[in-house]
């Protein structure tokens, strides 16, 4: 009856696991090392790496006096495609330092992170810090491993698809078309909408997916 239906609502309302929160649209987390390889595509789309270049990866990072953070390893002379591969955070503290916090967070944005995906349904726009210069010392570090910003689960998909798409960003979207009630008439197809295209060489991707 209703007052049990009533009841069984006000318990899920009330589960500290939040069992109605949809955590693909709305639930917000820390992207952590995935988002090195668009911190990848920032640095060589802007001339900062060059492929064949070997960043020494001694595991203390300590070109700032003030915050000396670590890789997880001493990973030696390593190159783009080992750092993704092994996820090394001292190569991609060094990369984070030469484009700055600002051109790596326009990249963010433009891979469609921080930004509402643009779904049919309410979704979250997550978190992504805005740095008002590139002398941000550690906060730049952090950023350029993953940390300090936060996004939903579909905007991550989204900004995997449009690195291996070759850097078209689509808008996302549930539906493929509206039909009649009896499937019998087809009303509209929704066509995929270009939200933004970003510039990356064929060489720059394919070296990127290439340590994915």
């Amino acid at each position: 009856d209703s007052a049990t239906m009533g009841e069984k609502y006000d318990s899920l309302v009330k589960d500290p696991a939040k069992p109605l929160m949809d955590r693909a649209f709305q639930g917000v987390y820390p992207i952590g090392s995935t988002i090195k390889p668009a911190v990848a595509v920032a640095a060589m789309e802007n001339g900062h790496y060059h492929l064949g270049e070997t960043v020494n990866c001694v595991r203390v990072y300590n070109y700032f006096s003030s915050y000396k953070p670590k890789c997880m390893h001493t990973h030696g002379n390593i190159d783009l495609k080992n750092a993704l591969a092994k996820s090394c955070n001292y190569f991609f503290f060094e990369m984070g330092r030469r484009v700055g916090a600002t051109t790596v967070t326009k990249y963010f944005k433009d891979f469609g992170l921080g930004v509402k995906t643009g779904v049919e349904v309410n979704d979250s726009a997550g978190i992504l810090i805005q740095p008002q210069n590139d002398n941000v010392g550690g906060t730049t570090l952090q950023i350029a491993i993953g940390q300090m910003n936060a996004f939903t689960p579909l905007q991550t998909a989204n900004y995997v698809a449009t690195l291996a798409n070759g850097g078209t960003h689509y808008r996302a979207s549930l539906i493929d078309k509206i039909v009649s009630y009896d499937i019998s008439e087809v009303y509209k197809v929704i066509e995929p909408e270009v939200v933004n295209e970003i510039d990356i060489k064929d060489s720059i991707i394919n070296a990127v997916k290439e340590g994915m």
